[in-house]
């Protein structure tokens, strides 16, 4: 459930909504991400003492955030963006996790993709300005990847779902950043999508597609209806290890971003674009220092 807290406060003294948005002062930037554990690395990142606006670092004056956590699909994606720009947001990031679709991009990564497309082949290319001063901050402190990120309309929970999405082009998929994108291009707004990578290409995920709810939280009903199935035990295993890296790396971005700043879009940057292109793949920001 989306839920808009009323009024505007400052990034010194920030209070969030758990499960739905955070309304700050002339928010500049919006952050949409799905589940709960991706929105509340973002509350982190925003009480950290060092945080002083995600301008501070590029030389603007001090702007604010427009935290949004939409749920899980296109749709609420979708929506959440719309909304964020609505409320006077400059520029949209997608944040949270993917999966793997190839082992050169293995659980823990931190995925910056320079595309994002959907399966039909409409592409949007994401802000390279923002981008790259964004994986020069991370590189230091995480493993920092380029390339192509696929949004999907449902889990790819198998190695073989996965091995057929790998041959549209992409390294990682998600299910929202696409969403996001898209209503960053038609509104000719930056775009960027931060996602780490949270199953490896060759993990199979546990049979429980309502494991999350739409809204982005834990269906603990869900849950333990899979602790009673034995074959679940070991995918649940895997996907368990997996949740606790993928935390722990978000935090850590958030962490560095908090000291660092956003590295947010500057006037020169360009708006996102739009494109129904081949797919191809996308550079690894090795220009930036970045591990391959």
């Amino acid at each position: 459930m989306n839920l808009t807290v009323p009024g505007s406060r400052s990034v010194s003294e920030p209070r969030f909504s758990n499960g739905g948005t955070e309304m700050l002062s002339d928010p500049p930037v919006a952050i949409i991400c799905a589940l709960d554990f991706e929105f509340r690395t973002v509350t982190r990142m925003l009480r950290h003492p060092n945080w002083s606006g995600p301008f501070a670092k590029v030389g603007s004056p001090p702007g604010d955030i427009l935290l949004r956590q939409s749920g899980v699909g296109q749709a609420r994606a979708r929506a959440a963006a719309r909304d964020a720009l609505r409320d006077g947001a400059t520029a949209l990031v997608a944040w949270g996790v993917a999966g793997s679709l190839d082992s050169s991009c293995p659980p823990g990564t931190v995925l910056l993709p320079a595309i994002v497309r959907r399966p039909g082949g409409t592409s949007f290319r994401a802000s390279e300005g923002w981008r790259k001063r964004l994986a020069g901050k991370l590189a230091p402190h995480v493993a920092v990847q380029g390339g192509e990120l696929l949004s999907v309309d449902e889990v790819l929970a198998t190695p073989q779902a996965k091995a057929g999405a790998r041959k549209l082009g992409a390294v990682a998929v998600d299910m929202e950043s696409a969403a996001v994108a898209e209503i960053a291009a038609t509104a000719r707004r930056p775009f960027i999508a931060l996602r780490v990578i949270f199953d490896g290409a060759g993990d199979h995920l546990p049979d429980a597609p309502d494991l999350v709810d739409p809204a982005g939280r834990l269906d603990l009903a869900a849950a333990l209806r899979v602790l009673c199935r034995p074959r679940q035990w070991a995918p649940l295993w895997v996907a368990t290890r997996r949740y606790h890296t993928a935390r722990t790396v978000l935090g850590r971005c958030a962490s560095t971003l908090a000291e660092a700043g956003l590295g947010c879009p500057e006037r020169t940057d360009p708006a996102t674009e739009t494109a129904v292109s081949t797919p191809q793949r996308s550079d690894s920001l090795a220009d930036d220092g970045a591990a391959p």
